[in-house]
């Protein structure tokens, strides 16, 4: 699934909402989140089926030496799950779900979490909290001609999008955002405002021409969450977003490539890839694999709707899940755990008849984390083209 708020996003809300507490060796700012992300593939069409469910947990710290881990557990949590270090302060963890039953098994709502600083300048910081029922905004959607102005994004005049209102629940105590993002999944352009917004204008030459960018488009509903051990409190987001396409004028040859992640690992796999296009290399990296540990990368043609629990095939690895068809998959690379990594690189053909090909990928390793010795990853789900 698209991710649902990068770590910059949930940053620069609570910003806006002046929560951060700017003192030395202190938390700036927590955020936790749930929600759904659509994909809009047609003119003025809001997206009936979610491409897939997530929540996670973000912490920003004042420096990179003030944690040493961060984790969350608590709800219906096996253990805890730890935030990846994104740099600096930032530390982000973000689960990916196939349902909203099954975010709902792990991260319900009505539930309390906790999450714990550890090995840093901070020392030891426990903060509990308590998550209230879902309560969801409208599901956005490009509307007008936007959508079609997002497919030859005319980048030499100011533009405006414009989508679907929000709702009361954000028009109340919420967020309006319009993210976009390059190929390597990083920001290039962001317009993030409380309350419900209609439409957002992108200043001429925010984006380089001949181009391919994904933009979303997200509604948030917020709750403040107290944070006496903490030192600042944090915010509680329900999330609706729905990414679409951008192709900047002269617009590259369609489908734009892209990949990904679907789903949730276990044993600490997952696995993340750049996107696949023509002429390139498709790289797949596993993090959580030991050194000297084998993996095989399966790539396949499809994905096992729904996916498929290794319990039901008797296998004794609980929380671990097949997410690619195995009748179609075409190869599985094998690869060699290194600085806790794997990664595979698939070379891909500089051949126009394939643009437009899915693919999806997963791996499977040994581990001493489960009673089988056997663990998946996520899926990736990558698009072939330009």
């Amino acid at each position: 699934m698209r991710t649902l708020f990068s770590p910059t996003s949930v940053a620069a809300l609570s910003t806006l909402l002046g929560l951060a507490a700017g003192l030395p060796a202190q938390v700036s700012e927590w955020h936790f989140f749930k929600g759904s992300v659509y994909i809009q593939d047609a003119t003025n069409q809001m997206p009936t089926a979610p491409d897939g469910w997530g929540a996670g947990a973000s912490v920003v710290l004042g420096s990179a030496t003030d944690a040493g881990r961060i984790t969350i557990s608590g709800g219906n949590i096996n253990g805890a799950l730890d935030l990846q270090h994104e740099g600096g302060g930032e530390w982000y963890l973000e689960r990916g779900y196939p349902s909203r039953a099954a975010m709902n098994a792990e991260f319900p709502g009505n539930s309390s979490y906790v999450l714990t600083i550890s090995g840093g300048s901070l020392g030891l910081r426990i903060q509990a909290f308590t998550v209230g029922a879902e309560v969801y905004p409208s599901t956005p959607y490009l509307t007008g001609t936007s959508y079609d102005v997002a497919a030859q994004f005319p980048v030499g005049a100011n533009t405006t999008l414009t989508w679907n209102d929000p709702g009361a629940a954000t028009r109340a105590a919420g967020f309006t955002v319009l993210d976009i993002i390059d190929r390597s999944e990083q920001s290039v352009y962001e317009d993030l405002r409380p309350g419900a917004h209609l439409s957002a204008t992108i200043p001429a030459r925010s984006l380089p021409a001949n181009a391919c960018h994904w933009g979303t488009v997200e509604f948030t509903v917020d709750t403040t969450l107290p944070g006496s051990n903490f030192g600042v409190a944090g915010l509680a987001h329900h999330i609706r977003g729905t990414g679409f396409e951008i192709r900047t004028w002269p617009h590259p040859t369609p489908p734009c490539a892209y990949s990904q992640t679907y789903g949730a690992g276990c044993a600490n796999l997952e696995l993340h890839s750049n996107a696949p296009i023509l002429g390139t290399s498709w790289d797949l990296t596993t993090d959580g694999i030991p050194h000297g540990i084998t993996g095989f990368t399966l790539i396949s043609l499809g994905p096992q709707d729904p996916p498929l629990p290794l319990q039901a095939l008797g296998i004794n690895a609980p929380g671990c899940n097949i997410y690619v068809d195995p009748f179609t998959v075409q190869a599985s690379p094998a690869g060699v755990g290194s600085n806790g990594q794997m990664t595979i690189s698939i070379p891909v053909p500089s051949d126009p008849s394939l643009a437009g090909v899915w693919l999806f990928a997963q791996t499977l390793a040994l581990t001493p984390s489960t009673p089988a010795s056997l663990g998946t990853s996520n899926s990736v789900e990558a698009l072939l083209g330009s």
